[in-house]
């Protein structure tokens, strides 16, 4: 009885030991992370390439073809690949944490400074400023709820003071079948008096886009929130098979605090004319243009 009962638990031990040494691995048809990341990579940058010189749709898939080419790869395999790493989210995740790692290193590489990483220039960045982004540097969003979005939230502490700005940039690349490219990116501000300021930006190239609010008031900072979502990509009545691939990749993102040391409200300028105080507290909307950069002192939307 006590062999029969210590045999039992060997095959228990034995069991219990063969299911947790047994790891899920990439199936032999699937491109290996290893490879695909390689393969991003110089994806991205083709398709950054491709964005710089504002080529049409056509070039952009020659890009995407030599690439393809070079790491030996037919169209059919990187797509069907793509497929399956969007229904495993952690195994592209852990894909984008390197390659976003890798893409900041290349641009820092060549030169290219947190300011214009930030999309800010030089002379923007004349106070105290401070990355602020506790979230993932890169992600992908596909057209399947809840995949399909991705949202940030900070609440602001001492560290921020009246008439600071806040400074969101990233980069975009799409990959996908058919259908319009069809991304929206929130930063949205609430202020101590419980007002709120936004900046919307459609995304539907692949480029780098920036969006800025400030404090113009000192009214002082609250809370910060950005919202990255995709869209469907198609018309109503559309009718699209599912496993139509569509995605959209945000990478290098960054999240800039900045104060402004010499800045006055236009209280402080001595200015108390109701024409100014009614623009101050009602601002009128801002057509952003592509890149979805405003200008300094642009006035965001309010967010209803």
């Amino acid at each position: 009885m006590k062999q029969k009962a210590i045999s039992i638990f060997v095959c228990i031990v034995g069991i219990v030991l063969s299911l947790t040494s047994c790891k899920p691995s990439t199936p032999s048809d699937i491109i290996q992370p290893d490879d695909m990341e390689d393969i991003l990579y110089d994806y991205h940058i083709a398709q950054g390439m491709a964005g710089l010189n504002q080529t049409d749709t056509i070039t952009s898939r020659v890009y995407k073809l030599a690439v393809l080419k070079k790491h030996e790869v037919s169209e059919a395999e990187f797509d069907s690949s793509m497929v399956y790493y969007m229904r495993h989210t952690d195994s592209m995740h852990k894909i984008y944490e390197s390659l976003a790692d890798r893409l900041s290193k290349e641009a820092q590489a060549q030169g290219i400074s947190i300011a214009q990483l930030g999309g800010t220039s030089s002379d923007d960045l004349n106070g105290d400023t401070a990355s602020v982004w506790t979230g993932p540097k890169a992600f992908v969003l596909n057209r399947y709820s809840p995949f399909n979005m991705q949202s940030f939230a900070l609440d602001c502490d001492t560290s921020y003071h009246k008439g600071d700005g806040i400074i969101l940039s990233f980069q975009s690349s799409f990959i996908q079948q058919d259908g319009s490219r069809n991304g929206t990116v929130v930063l949205a501000v609430t202020f101590k008096n419980d007002s709120t300021a936004q900046q919307v930006v459609t995304v539907s190239s692949s480029s780098d886009y920036t969006l800025r609010i400030f404090d113009d008031n000192k009214l002082g900072l609250k809370s910060v929130r950005c919202l990255f979502m995709l869209g469907s990509g198609n018309s109503l009545g559309d009718v699209q098979s599912l496993t139509t691939l569509q995605m959209m990749v945000i990478y290098n993102v960054n999240l800039i605090r900045m104060h402004r040391s010499n800045y006055k409200s236009p209280s402080e300028l001595g200015s108390s004319s109701d024409s100014v105080a009614d623009k101050s507290n009602r601002p009128m909307p801002q057509t952003v243009p592509p890149g979805g950069m405003l200008p300094m002192g642009a006035r965001p939307m309010p967010m209803k």
